[in-house]
């Protein structure tokens, strides 16, 4: 997967069959395969298409706005890819003492189990003795 950074001026961002297409003001035209895209960077002035957008925001590519000075405005991004259920029972747990003190404990119940899952991998590779450090 690899990141698109867009640094042209007045570029335009297209697609085209199975492809991203970035023109540039001199009429140059650049093409790269949809399917290798993971983010997309847009630095300054560029514009892109409505199915750019919703290819992207399909596909969970991010898309970011930057200015010519990498000053940061914003990203687009889709929502599709979070459970809105589970996110809302979250939210409404967090309101209830009981539910935060006993996920607090099962925390701590499991990174005692794995800390000494790990304190016995190293006992078991290691020449020294940890008990006695």
């Amino acid at each position: 997967m690899s990141c698109l950074y867009i640094t042209e001026q007045g570029a335009k961002v297209a697609t085209e069959n199975s492809k991203i297409i970035v023109e540039c003001k001199d009429g140059s035209r650049q093409s790269f395969p949809k399917e290798t895209l993971e983010s997309i960077m847009i630095f300054g002035n560029i514009s892109i298409t409505v199915p750019v957008q919703k290819f992207c925001l399909e596909k969970g590519i991010k898309v970011t706005y930057l200015s010519t000075k990498r000053k940061y405005f914003g990203r687009l991004h889709s929502t599709a890819h979070f459970n809105a259920e589970r996110l809302k029972k979250q939210v409404y747990l967090s309101d209830c003492d009981s539910s935060c003190v006993e996920l607090a404990k099962k925390i701590q119940s499991a990174k005692i189990h794995n800390q000494r899952i790990i304190l016995k991998r190293y006992e078991k590779h290691s020449d020294k003795d940890i008990k006695e450090e």
